[in-house]
């Protein structure tokens, strides 16, 4: 086994714009699209040069998004009109798996917003979607589905099947898996197979670079993790995106999925991991520095209805004193009760522990927060 590739293969990125340089300057995209829907062209766009860039123009927008045009680098979505990402990023661009393996992510981002400055203001970039990915020459693996995979995905709500895994065959061979769905699935598959079928031959050399024999199989882990997975792992920007890559990998192959050897006992967590899945696990440094980033999984916890509860409470303290002491003082006393209660080291010390729950951080992080509390940490 030999890792002989690694990186992000897929980036979606979403630009906030504050304005366009010169609204008129969309006049030839409009003519373009025009006349990409015209029978001519067979509704596979035509051909539009925009600020010194060679792209294919859409006959048809996309939702929210007046033009859409394509090259073999990226595909980019424009909005008509710029609202400072009040709506929608104005600008939705997807970056092509070549541009990224050729030029890296650096590079296909900083071309890509070097040319975007000449004809819009960038207020705001985030990440949607980033597919992680290491290829590792080794025989295409058969994976015993039930009594070998070890993952959270068969217990998220929000799939309606138990397991939600896919396993694809063509003729009697087997070509790939696909486990969980959503805003974070996993894909392991033949790379060579597929790179034969999408003529995608430029990867070859990638992995010969890599020090491929050229000969033995290669396969693909993949990891797609969109929006919310993503800010879950603390990314919004570009920057994020590339100090938590090695931290993501990380939780995707050891918290998130696992392909083990079965023990003998029940409890999974002492299963050990396959030699080559163990070898994943260990290459996330590939992708940088981990800084230990956990996720955190926000609850729908909404601070306007606790804020009525509070209300609600707050009537009935007055209420329960006014007569006695009158509706001023009664409203005084309870701002200053509040106020204690509000600065106090206790007030603050169950609000980090609060946070834990509310955010469902990971147990072991919980018990951490508690023993820091009982040994005099205090929060801030």
């Amino acid at each position: 086994m030999k890792v002989v590739g690694w990186g992000v293969d897929t980036l979606v990125m979403g630009f906030s714009i504050q304005s366009y340089v010169d609204v008129n300057n969309f006049q030839a995209l409009g003519d373009a699209k025009a006349k990409a829907g015209e029978k001519l062209f067979d509704a596979k766009g035509c051909t539009v040069e925009w600020f010194g860039i060679e792209f294919s123009m859409m006959p048809r927008g996309a939702k929210g998004y007046e033009w859409v045009m394509r090259n073999a680098d990226v595909t980019v979505r424009v909005a008509k009109e710029a609202k400072g990402g009040s709506v929608l990023p104005e600008v939705y661009v997807t970056f092509s798996s070549q541009n990224l393996w050729a030029n890296g992510i650096d590079g296909a981002v900083d071309t890509f917003r070097q040319w975007l400055s000449k004809w819009a203001v960038i207020r705001g970039a985030k990440v949607s979607r980033a597919d992680l990915c290491i290829d590792v020459a080794m025989p295409f693996p058969k994976v015993d589905i039930q009594n070998e995979i070890v993952s959270r995905a068969r217990a998220k709500v929000e799939y309606s099947e138990p397991a939600k895994v896919e396993w694809y065959v063509s003729g009697r061979r087997g070509t790939g898996y696909k486990f969980g769905a959503g805003d974070l699935s996993a894909r392991v598959y033949d790379k060579t197979y597929e790179v034969t079928l999408s003529n995608k031959e430029w990867m070859r050399e990638v992995w010969t670079a890599q020090g491929w024999d050229g000969e033995t199989p290669v396969v693909r882990f993949e990891f797609q993790c969109r929006r919310k997975f993503l800010k879950e792992m603390s990314v919004e920007n570009f920057e994020d995106l590339k100090q938590r890559a090695p931290d993501i990998w990380r939780y995707c192959t050891s918290d998130w999925l696992r392909v083990c050897n079965k023990g003998s006992k029940g409890n999974q967590a002492r299963w050990k991991s396959k030699d080559y899945w163990a070898l994943l696990q260990q290459s996330f440094s590939l992708f940088g520095q981990a800084y230990g980033v956990l996720r955190m999984k926000a609850r729908q916890v909404r601070y306007d209805h606790l804020l009525r509860q509070l209300r609600g409470c707050a009537v009935s303290c007055v209420a329960a004193i006014c007569p006695g002491v009158g509706t001023a003082t009664a409203i005084f006393k309870l701002k200053e009760d509040l106020r204690a209660i509000l600065l106090s080291d206790e007030f603050l010390a169950d609000v980090a522990k609060r946070r834990g729950s509310v955010g469902n951080m990971e147990k072991p992080v919980r018990d951490l927060v508690d023993a820091a509390i009982r040994i005099g940490a205090k929060s801030v």
